[in-house]
């Protein structure tokens, strides 16, 4: 993930690309969205995913979560070797 992901921009991508394979479905912002299911949309150097519907845990129902991040500014540039 992380060479992929050399910016914003980049991490949008890559992202998109593995809730794709995940069985999320990429939909446009300008067409009606359906409320059940895996889906996610990318404006630019956004994205926003979701999973709908009922999820059990802990005997629980929890209609959807919500999980936040960002990687603009300051930007997000994570190294793997950070001592070189």
């Amino acid at each position: 993930f992380i060479d992929a992901s050399p910016s914003p921009f980049h991490v949008c991508r890559t992202a998109a690309d593995r809730l794709r394979a995940a069985g999320f479905t990429e939909l446009s912002e300008s067409d009606p969205w359906p409320v059940a299911g895996d889906h996610f949309a990318v404006r630019a150097g956004s994205l926003i995913a979701w999973r709908s519907g009922d999820q059990e845990v802990g005997g629980r129902s929890l209609p959807f979560r919500i999980v936040g991040a960002h990687t603009d500014s300051p930007n997000l540039r994570v190294k793997q070797n950070p001592d070189r």
